[in-house]
C-alpha cells in the first residue's frame, strides 16, 4: 500500500528564509538553535542544510525529491508530447488488436515473456562500488599475467524432470510422458576455460548415492578429458571439487605458473587442503562479489601464493 505523506505546515517558511538563516550561522552572527528560533525553520531542517546533508539540491525548500527535479520534468514532457500526439489508425477505437500485436513483435525481433524473478540479494549486489572495488583488486592481481593463464570456472544446475518440460505434438493427441531414471533428475555442469578462449574439460556431477558407468560417454578418445561424479542432490560438494581441483584442473592448465582462477566465492569451492595445494601449485584465487547485501558483498582474494 502506498504511503501517503503529509507535509508539515506548521512551520512555514520560504527559500529566502532558509538561505538567510544559514548565512546567519556562517557569518556567527547567530547560533543554529537562535537562527532556527528567529526565521522559524526547524532546526533539524537549518542543521541539514548547513552541512549540505539534504542530498540533491532542490529549488524548493524542505527535503529534495526521491529522483531528481530534472529527471520529473523530462518524464512529464514525454508524457505531454505523446498526449498531443493524434495518430490516425484503422483499428476500432484506435486500439490495435492480437494480429496486430503479433506481427509488430515479428517486424522488430520482440518478444512476448513473463519477467524472471531477481532475487533481492542478488539486485543489492550490483552496488556499484563493490563492483568497482572488485575490478580494481581483480586489475591488480592479473596485471602481470597472461589471459592463456586466467581462467574461470562456473557451475549450473540442469533437470531432467519431464513434467518441468514441454513438447511439441500433433493436436488431438496426448503426450506420452517419458520417465527419468533413478536417482537422475538433477545433475550439474562445472565448466571452465581461460580468457585466450581454451576450454577445460567439464565435470558433470549427477544425483545420486553411486556414479553408474551407463551415464559416461563412451566415445573415450572424444571425451577423454571428461570428469563425472554423484552426490545425493546432484549439487557441488567441497570434496568433489577438491578431486576436480587436483585431477582435472591442475592437469589441463599446463605448468607456466603463476595461474589465477575467478570463481564465485561458493563455500563449496574453498577447503583446507585446496587451500594448501593452490599454495603449493602457486595458483592465485580470485572471489567474484557474493550475492550478499552491499556491506558484505566484497569480492575478494581468498588466498594468493606468495612468490
Amino acid at each position: 500500500m502506498v504511503r501517503k505523506y503529509i507535509r508539515n505546515m506548521l512551520s512555514t517558511y520560504s527559500k529566502e528564509a532558509l538561505n538567510e538563516a544559514a548565512a546567519a550561522v556562517w557569518d556567527n552572527r547567530m547560533s543554529l538553535a537562535e537562527s532556527a528560533r528567529f526565521f522559524n525553520i526547524p532546526k533539524p531542517t537549518l542543521f541539514r542544510y548547513i552541512k549540505g546533508l539534504s542530498g540533491i539540491k532542490s529549488s524548493s525548500r524542505g527535503r529534495s525529491t526521491a529522483i531528481p527535479f530534472e529527471v520529473e520534468a523530462r518524464v512529464v514532457s514525454c508524457i505531454m508530447t505523446m498526449e498531443k500526439k493524434t495518430t490516425k489508425t484503422p483499428f476500432e477505437d484506435d486500439i490495435p488488436g492480437d494480429d496486430y500485436f503479433l506481427n509488430f513483435k515479428r517486424r522488430h525481433g520482440l518478444s512476448h515473456k513473463k519477467p524472471q524473478s531477481v532475487a533481492v540479494a542478488r539486485k543489492r549486489a550490483a552496488d556499484p562500488f563493490v563492483i568497482s572495488e572488485y575490478f580494481q583488486l581483480l586489475k591488480e592481481v592479473t596485471r602481470y599475467v597472461p589471459p592463456e593463464r586466467i581462467y574461470n570456472i562456473d557451475e549450473t544446475s540442469f533437470c531432467l524432470d519431464p513434467s518441468r518440460i514441454k513438447v511439441v505434438d500433433a493436436k488431438g493427441r496426448a503426450a506420452h510422458r517419458l520417465t527419468a531414471g533413478p536417482g537422475r533428475e538433477n545433475y550439474t555442469v562445472l565448466m571452465g576455460g581461460n580468457a585466450f578462449g581454451e576450454k577445460l574439460d567439464p565435470l558433470i556431477i549427477f544425483q545420486g548415492k553411486n556414479l553408474w558407468d551407463s551415464w559416461m560417454a563412451k566415445e573415450k578418445d572424444e571425451f577423454s578429458g571428461m570428469t563425472y561424479a554423484a552426490t545425493e542432490n546432484g549439487w557441488i560438494e567441497s570434496s568433489i571439487f577438491s578431486n576436480y581441483f587436483r585431477r582435472s584442473f591442475l592437469t589441463g592448465i599446463g605448468k607456466d605458473r603463476p595461474v589465477v582462477l575467478i570463481y564465485d566465492g561458493h563455500s563449496s569451492h574453498v577447503s583446507l587442503d585446496i587451500i594448501e595445494l593452490a599454495l603449493k601449485e602457486n595458483v592465485v584465487f580470485s572471489s567474484s562479489p557474493a550475492h550478499q547485501p552491499p556491506s558484505t558483498a566484497n569480492g575478494s582474494l581468498c588466498f594468493q601464493a606468495s612468490h
